[in-house]
């Protein structure tokens, strides 16, 4: 919960076998924080996420088209400014094919995030009521899953540590297996 800023490449070259989910709180996000990190699941950003630098999900794709389709959920009204206040930044890798790619957003918020220099690039905006902006004062609780075959998730702190009953902040998640 004390997590404010994401640093400059924090997950470079990272694997990342779930989802990404940068929990409420966070504020800014630095220079190409997801450098060549590989995420095989879904980006979640909070509402509190006001600033980004230059590629910050530069990630690393794979010959694997299925992985390669991403779907960001951004729960904020309006996008980030540039951390150092620049309009232009490039916010995905060069010479990729973004026409899978999916940004969703709270119930009207497209317009603006369609309007903006960069995320109007994602070819998909879609504007969802799962999402509210940060306007719900409810705090969830953490929850495991199990994959098909039976095993749970497992949960670590950013320093590779398991926990089993992990309170709020940033964890990294693995679905099944060891």
């Amino acid at each position: 919960s004390s997590v404010k800023s994401i640093g400059r490449e924090c997950f470079r070259e990272a694997r990342i076998y779930g989802d990404v989910v940068i929990p409420e709180g966070v504020t800014d996000m630095d220079f190409q924080a997801f450098q060549e990190t590989m995420v095989e699941g879904d980006i979640h950003l909070p509402s509190t996420l006001e600033k980004v630098g230059t590629k910050c999900f530069n990630l690393l794709l794979t010959s694997d088209y299925k992985s390669n389709m991403k779907k960001f959920y951004y729960n904020r009204m309006t996008p980030p400014v540039h951390i150092d206040g620049r309009d232009g930044f490039r916010l995905f890798p060069y010479k990729i094919d973004q026409s899978q790619w999916t940004l969703y957003v709270p119930v009207g918020a497209k317009e603006a995030f369609a309007n903006d220099y960069n995320w109007g690039k994602f070819p998909n905006i879609i504007e969802t009521s799962e999402l509210d902006g940060g306007q719900s004062t409810e705090i969830e609780g953490i929850r495991t899953e199990t994959t098909d075959n039976g095993s749970a998730t497992r949960i670590y702190t950013l320093d590779g540590t398991r926990v089993s009953n992990p309170s709020k902040g940033l964890y990294i998640v693995r679905k099944g297996g060891v």
